[in-house]
């Protein structure tokens, strides 16, 4: 006789709803399927949320930006394991501006996310006006924040940033881990007063700029000054556990890549790098490639766009 739906599922009614709930969702495909079943079942649900109501994912992947930025708003941050975003295939329809604002956003929420083992964000090669992507100062200290508080962690084993713009200057930049520095933008304005004769009159200044004073606003200044600072090479290196780094389409010119080897021997656990798509001359690459720890894998030195050797 052929089994009905009611037979199929009358094994699983008699199980606890402690074992449902942590096995039925790797037995459906897709995020719909799990929904469908959660909005039916009450301890379902409960148990498909934190203490907080985030809900309870290992992973996101997606194309669309707008999806990464809720999905992380919604996720339970302690518990996502794999992030990938992948935005290439919406190269010249994406707004410059919508892309900084969602580097912000993303590195604020991945920079909670302690269990995180895979971090993949691919950029658009070209924005809505065709120009090509460069993030901002404060996108790119955003997320050398966030690859910062990621080696804090030791869980990385694997990152993937393609299309970012990564020259010698925004490689080599400092970046205060104290988001109060992290800068550009002018924020709230605090008042000065300054005495001029019988009145005084008030200064405008930024509060990326302060003064020191007594009290509390001396402390904060103090504590400002005092925050670590790191470059981007500095958060390679602090990734202990990285296995494979993937940073292809990011413009790495020759001398960008002569202080990758210091970075590499860090990384005690490294076993694959890809640098495909980059503009580095074939010399450069060699001797990086000499420069590789033994056990490390390095690709795409046959693959680099300038050819004027």
């Amino acid at each position: 006789m052929a089994c009905t739906p009611a037979n199929m599922a009358a094994p699983m009614l008699g199980m606890p709803s402690e074992i449902c709930i942590a096995s039925l969702p790797s037995f459906f495909g897709g995020a719909k399927d799990v929904g469908c079943l959660a909005a039916c079942a009450r301890d379902l649900t409960a148990g498909l949320k934190d203490s907080s109501g985030r809900l309870r994912v290992c992973s996101i992947i997606t194309s669309k930006l707008s999806s990464a930025v809720e999905g992380l708003d919604r996720a339970s941050l302690p518990e996502l394991e794999v992030f990938r975003l992948d935005l290439s295939g919406s190269t010249g329809q994406l707004a410059r501006q919508e892309i900084e604002r969602g580097i912000r956003q993303l590195s604020a929420n991945l920079s909670k996310a302690s269990a995180l083992e895979v971090l993949a964000v691919r950029l658009a090669s070209f924005d809505a006006s065709m120009e090509r992507i460069r993030l901002d100062v404060n996108a790119w200290e955003a997320l050398i924040r966030c690859l910062g508080n990621l080696s804090v962690y030791g869980r990385l084993r694997s990152l993937d940033l393609s299309s970012f713009n990564i020259k010698t200057s925004r490689a080599t930049q400092d970046v205060s881990m104290s988001e109060s520095q992290g800068g550009g933008d002018l924020k709230e304005e605090a008042l000065v007063p300054v005495a001029t004769g019988r009145d005084s009159r008030k200064l405008r200044r930024a509060v990326t700029c302060p003064t020191e004073g007594t009290g509390a606003a001396a402390a904060a200044a103090a504590a400002a000054h005092l925050a670590p600072k790191l470059t981007f090479l500095d958060a390679l290196a602090r990734l202990s556990s990285l296995e494979v780094l993937v940073l292809t389409y990011d413009e790495i010119f020759g001398d960008t890549a002569k202080m990758l080897p210091p970075v590499f021997e860090k990384m005690d656990n490294l076993k694959r790098v890809d640098l495909t798509r980059n503009n580095i001359p074939k010399q450069d690459m060699k001797e990086l490639r000499a420069s590789m720890p033994c056990k490390a894998e390095l690709c795409g030195d046959d693959l680099q766009t300038f050819y004027f050797y």
